[in-house]
């Protein structure tokens, strides 16, 4: 029996992949100042609106449509909502992720003044018993 979720779910992850990579490259080049001077000056709307935020708003709205493609397709909601709410979700937990290195795998200073206590050199009688 041959299902028309498999050949056009297979296309939707070849692309919905190219768009993620070429996101993820544009954010790294126009972080490092390597982005071509005619795509780091590029924008649509606005001039903050640049190459890598207008890949990132691509992207989220292929894979929404992709969801939409996929719900049409095979008559299954869930590929829809699935495809709609993981990049809003996985885009918090990165964030998440980063700011939770950043502050040495601890989810909370705790005493909240050890931050700067400790900026300045000063150890706490928290920080000694860890």
């Amino acid at each position: 029996m041959f299902c028309v979720f498999e050949p056009l779910g297979s296309i939707v992850l070849v692309l919905g992949t190219g768009i993620y990579e070429a996101t993820i490259r544009a954010y790294e080049l126009d972080s490092k100042g390597l982005l071509k001077p005619g795509l780091s000056r590029a924008y649509i709307w606005h001039p903050a609106i640049r190459l890598p935020i207008l890949l990132a708003i691509m992207s989220f709205v292929f894979i929404s449509l992709s969801g939409l493609l996929l719900w049409g397709a095979s008559g299954n909601v869930v590929a829809f909502l699935v495809l709609f709410f993981t990049p809003s979700i996985l885009s918090l937990v990165i964030y998440s992720y980063k700011q939770w290195r950043l502050n040495d795998f601890e989810v909370v200073w705790w005493p909240p003044s050890s931050r700067q206590d400790a900026k300045r050199g000063i150890i706490t009688m928290v920080r000694v018993l860890r």
